[in-house]
């Protein structure tokens, strides 16, 4: 596993973990009770062993090495965290609350073509993007690739 990250949502916690070799993100619900951790598996996000590209809901979705993971927000009630698809040179969108109907991953920076290239949106280039760090104030999301930190404007998608 790359990347992991935990946190609160509601009256649970939500654990995500990208798996890069694998090409998948996978996500549980963790319940405690009396000390214990009641660990149920919520959803898959892409092929397992299987590399691509394609936005769309959990397990139609494609990744190519997943890395970097990191929570949208800090509210308790959102449940969407932003990934990085490092094969795939893209920052993506998942939402992972299992409820119907799903919300689909989707990307929002990155034009699948290695490069690095300021921009909004696809017109934004990485060159292999491998961690992200979200500063919950400003909205902004430091992006480390192997080359340099990025920084991400979420609310405008700018790069």
């Amino acid at each position: 596993a790359h990347d992991v990250r935990v946190r609160r949502l509601g009256n649970f916690h939500a654990l995500a973990l990208t798996l890069p070799d694998r090409h998948v993100v996978r996500t549980w619900r963790l319940d405690l009770n009396n000390g214990l951790i009641n660990a149920n598996f919520w959803l898959g996000f892409g092929q397992h062993e299987i590399p691509g590209f394609a936005d769309g809901l959990p397990t139609a979705a494609r990744f190519a090495n997943p890395h970097g993971i990191d929570w949208l927000s800090d509210d308790p009630y959102n449940f969407s965290a932003l990934v990085c698809d490092t094969g795939n040179y893209l920052i993506r969108v998942i939402s992972i609350y299992p409820v119907e109907p799903a919300e689909p991953t989707r990307t929002i920076a990155g034009s699948r073509t290695e490069g690095l290239q300021d921009g909004i949106g696809t017109k934004a280039a990485f060159f292999y993007p491998r961690d992200i760090a979200m500063d919950y104030t400003s909205k902004f999301a430091y992006i480390a690739d192997m080359e340099r930190v990025r920084v991400l404007n979420v609310t405008s998608t700018e790069v």
